[in-house]
């Protein structure tokens, strides 16, 4: 399961994301951009740890982090309204994920040139067994 605090954020505002699985396993967080960029939110620098148990309701941030998740336009982005989305694959083993190329977000906002692609992600994926992992996502809007 997968849900924010917010689907629908002004530019600045801060937002929680809210994920629980039916069984123990890894979680890999990702933000995609709205030109398919893709940032790892976790596991990070600050949050390495990323195994979960079954039926617990888990919140990223953690309460009391130092992280927060504050939603902002890509770099040079014109429009008014960006749809963007949370993407969150939970894995039965730990997967190398991070050597793909995506930048850890949560610090910083990254573009298609910086950054992983949605793409990437997808490849390393399909080569897991279909078994081994599950996915969800949901969707946001900013706005100026």
């Amino acid at each position: 399961k997968l849900s924010l605090s917010k689907t629908v954020l002004k530019e600045g505002e801060e937002v929680k994301i809210f994920f629980q699985t039916n069984r123990d396993s890894y979680v890999y967080i990702f933000s995609v951009a709205a030109d398919g960029s893709v940032t790892l939110l976790l596991p990070n620098s600050v949050n390495q740890e990323n195994f979960i148990k079954a039926a617990i309701a888990y919140t990223f941030p953690t309460p009391g982090s130092r992280i927060r998740l504050t939603a902002m336009f890509l770099p040079d982005f014109k429009g008014k309204i960006a749809e963007e989305r949370i993407k969150i694959i939970v894995t039965n083993k730990k997967e190398e994920l991070i050597p793909l190329g995506f930048q850890e977000g949560a610090f910083k906002v990254y573009d298609a040139k910086s950054t992983g692609m949605i793409s990437d992600l997808v490849k390393r994926l399909n080569q897991l067994e279909p078994a081994d992992w599950a996915e969800a996502t949901v969707g946001f809007k900013i706005e100026r």
